[in-house]
């Protein structure tokens, strides 16, 4: 029985990426297309673990940077985007996104979200990126919407640099990235052979940081082993309890996109009801540490261990999908 589309995800999403690409062009999105776009740009499927990084314990392995980019062409949506160096002159920065603002409106980012003066605790995001929708360019400032719940807000061009340099994050190609689409008009229709492109995608970003040292499965297994340094190491502590549900969120988002290639190709029905028994299950395991991190329990991020080996068993019914998919010669 199909499941997870009939019920809806309550509660913030962490997906400042999507959301500000999808809330800058599109109208009357649903939660379930939001979603499967977040799903098509990549971010649910492989993580990384950065020694010595808080904010990165556990990061998605695919910088959502180049995923928003994948998602687009995945669905054959046209867009703009413009890159400069992090040392470059901000003022032709500036000019160029007024001029793009009398077109209309304009994503911003990644940006380093501690330098948002309207943030509070902006310190805490130290070495953050994130995403911002700027509305209106004035004469020293600009009009933004922020995910963080600033519908509007205003910024001034100083601020607005310091951010949009995009300086201290590992994240994004540069410096004052900025997009727009080509065709404003343009449906979100999201495909049969899409969804499927999807999974194959999904399956090589999983093989990918299966391979790599901290990826995959190594990357939870680290975690485990780093528990007692990290219980007595409070920006941690405080980073796992943020990073832990976000990675269950993104869980529930590779569920969906599971359930939608279950209607184009029905032939997986075991291997996706596998999947999603196994995504469940780290899921849960998942919120068990989570639990545990807050009650500060002895051990407590010891299920991080069989999340590892649920994440090999992931990547290896991945590809099975994945090679089953082309050998049914299904994608266009």
């Amino acid at each position: 029985m199909n499941t997870m589309l009939q019920h809806h995800y309550c509660g913030k999403i962490t997906a400042c990426h999507s959301y500000g690409l999808l809330g800058t062009f599109f109208s009357a999105i649903n939660t379930t297309d939001f979603l499967l776009f977040e799903a098509l740009s990549g971010v649910p499927y492989g993580v990384f673990s950065q020694a010595n990084d808080a904010n990165r314990l556990l990061g998605p392995w695919i910088d959502p940077d180049q995923g928003m980019d994948h998602a687009l062409d995945t669905l054959g949506i046209e867009y703009e985007l413009v890159t400069r160096a992090v040392d470059a002159d901000a003022s032709e920065a500036l000019e160029h996104l007024r001029q793009w603002l009398t077109q209309g409106l304009v994503l911003l980012g990644p940006l380093n979200m501690n330098a948002l003066p309207y943030l509070y605790y902006a310190h805490l995001f130290r070495n953050c990126d994130h995403y911002l929708i700027a509305l209106k360019g004035d004469k020293n400032r600009f009009l933004v919407r922020d995910s963080e719940g600033y519908d509007m807000a205003w910024i001034n061009e100083h601020d607005l640099t310091k951010a949009w340099r995009g300086d201290n994050i590992p994240e994004g190609r540069g410096g004052f990235i900025m997009r727009r689409l080509t065709d404003t008009q343009c449906p979100l229709q999201i495909e049969n052979h899409m969804v499927l492109n999807g999974l194959i995608y999904a399956a090589k970003l999983l093989q990918a940081s299966s391979s790599s040292e901290r990826g995959g499965s190594q990357a939870y297994a680290f975690i485990a082993s780093e528990e007692a340094s990290i219980l007595v190491w409070p920006a941690a502590c405080r980073s796992l309890s943020y990073l832990l549900p976000t990675r269950m969120q993104r869980n529930l988002t590779a569920c969906i996109l599971l359930e939608r290639v279950g209607l184009a190709a029905p032939y997986l029905a075991n291997e996706i009801d596998r999947a999603k028994a196994i995504t469940l299950r780290q899921t849960f395991l998942l919120a068990q540490c989570l639990s545990h991190l807050r009650g500060k329990t002895q051990h407590g991020l010891q299920p991080l261990n069989e999340v590892a080996e649920l994440e090999d068993q992931l990547t290896i019914g991945y590809r099975q999908m994945e090679e089953m998919v082309c050998d049914a010669a299904l994608i266009i």
